[in-house]
């Protein structure tokens, strides 16, 4: 499953998570991109709102050329014009250093919301000028992604939630992916939130899933991280699957635990608590 491995590169540019909240170190950001290009990983996950991470992504591509593919996401505000939007993926094309980017995402559904025409004829536009190979959009719910697709009426790509707790997106993979959709899977660490040593507020409501996973894990004879990542990479329908790194160890455990999964269904453990599946919940 090596070759669906999407390094996310948020805390490359910021703090991120809830696990690990610091930012990764330049230099460690060099070595884990370099291992990464080593190991055959498909691409990198970015966003022009994460801090310096597109600065720190451009210095690599300009010593090693372009060796990942690139999924990049326009930030979310009022655009207003065709020339805004584009001069904005301009922009993130002269941190990058590249001339194009693979697939542009909409960070956010109420980009699309207010003024879908505008925005999904400025991503069709790019894409016939060849700076964006694919357009997209990430999304929180399905019924976005079932929105944003009906409007564009074409083959698009699509970022989604999935982990061991949220599954709110599986029934709906196998007809995404009969209609030509690109899909990608992000949060199978839920930024964090399985590796937490001490449970608070909301979480304390599972904590007990957490531990249960962790002896699951044991039992396996499998470590978490690994677990975590095999039940993402069982669904055969992803063409991707984004997980950010602390450090060059993890990134190496990662590796080794994609190269090596298993299929697992892991009964029992999904949770419809907005409160706890949903990040932008946590704070609110």
């Amino acid at each position: 499953m090596i070759e669906k491995f999407v390094l996310g590169t948020a805390n490359f540019g910021m703090k991120y998570g809830i696990a690990f909240k610091d930012r990764v170190e330049h230099g460690e950001a060099m070595r884990i991109l370099e291992r990464s290009q080593e190991a055959g990983i498909w691409g990198v996950d970015t966003a022009m709102v994460y801090g310096s991470a597109e600065e720190v992504l451009g210095e690599f591509f300009e010593r090693k050329g372009k060796t990942f593919r690139i999924i990049n996401k326009l930030p979310h505000k009022n655009y207003t014009s065709e020339s805004q939007i584009h001069s904005t993926v301009k922009e993130s094309l002269k941190k990058l250093k590249v001339d194009y980017i693979d697939f542009l995402l909409l960070h956010s559904y109420k980009t699309f919301k207010s003024h879908p025409r505008l925005i999904t004829d400025a991503l069709r536009n790019m894409k016939e000028e060849g700076i964006i190979r694919y357009y997209g959009i990430s999304v929180y719910h399905p019924q976005e992604f079932i929105d944003f697709y009906t409007f564009c009426g074409e083959s698009v790509a699509v970022e989604f939630p999935l982990n061991a707790f949220d599954r709110r997106f599986t029934k709906y993979l196998r007809e995404w992916k009969s209609k030509g959709f690109i899909l990608f899977a992000r949060s199978v660490f839920l930024q964090g939130l399985f590796f937490l040593k001490r449970f608070e507020g909301n979480f304390k409501k599972v904590e007990n899933k957490v531990k249960a996973l962790k002896k699951l894990a044991e039992g396996l004879d499998m470590d978490l991280p690994c677990l975590l990542l095999s039940f993402v990479a069982s669904f055969e329908e992803l063409d991707g699957i984004v997980v950010g790194v602390d450090g060059l160890s993890q990134l190496e455990m990662n590796i080794r635990c994609l190269r090596e999964s298993t299929k697992l269904n892991l009964e029992g453990f999904e949770v419809d608590d907005e409160d706890i599946i949903l990040p932008y919940m946590w704070n609110s």
